[in-house]
């Protein structure tokens, strides 16, 4: 049966690596293709900062179908100084996951490093100087959903669009 989704999605993470990663993503994989067609339909799997990053979480998409989330922080954290560099490609590769039809717009998620805190902490506001350097990043071809992720919520939007200029 084919999965629909005209339903609210829910992000979820790989979780632990249990000291073995491939054996950790092949019980992820099994899990998700266990679950009823009804479940699956809302899940999308995001990359974390720690133990599964992209690359990992776009094997697990092959294997079991699930869209994946990008998100843009965890990546910088787990991939280090040059994380930006795979960006562009990323941004391709995850939104193939996508099905338009099926699953809609691909999302990517965007946050700025919380100052004094552990790596892949959200802070309050996402600093506009660096969403509109992201921005430049992502290729023309690539149509997504940018959901922000910021301890201030609407105001971390509301400042970021101010700073910008762009018109609500």
């Amino acid at each position: 049966m084919p999965i629909e989704r005209d339903l609210e999605l829910i992000v979820v993470h790989v979780g632990g690596a249990y000291g073995d990663k491939a054996a950790s993503l092949d019980r992820w994989c099994a899990a998700f293709l266990g679950l009823p067609v009804h479940v699956r339909a809302r899940l999308i799997l995001e990359n974390d900062e720690r133990q599964f990053g992209a690359e990992d979480v776009l094997a697990a998409s092959a294997a079991s179908g699930v869209p994946i989330v990008l998100d843009v922080l965890h990546h910088r954290v787990y991939a280090g100084p040059d994380a930006d560099d795979a960006l562009p490609d990323l941004m391709r590769t995850t939104a193939r996951t996508w099905e338009s039809t099926r699953d809609g717009v691909p999302k990517i998620h965007y946050s700025t490093q919380a100052t004094g805190r552990r790596p892949g902490a959200h802070a309050e506001y996402v600093d506009p100087a660096e969403f509109a350097r992201f921005l430049t990043l992502a290729p023309d071809e690539v149509e997504f959903d940018c959901i922000l992720e910021a301890k201030a919520k609407d105001l971390a939007v509301f400042r970021v669009r101010d700073a910008l200029g762009i018109v609500a």
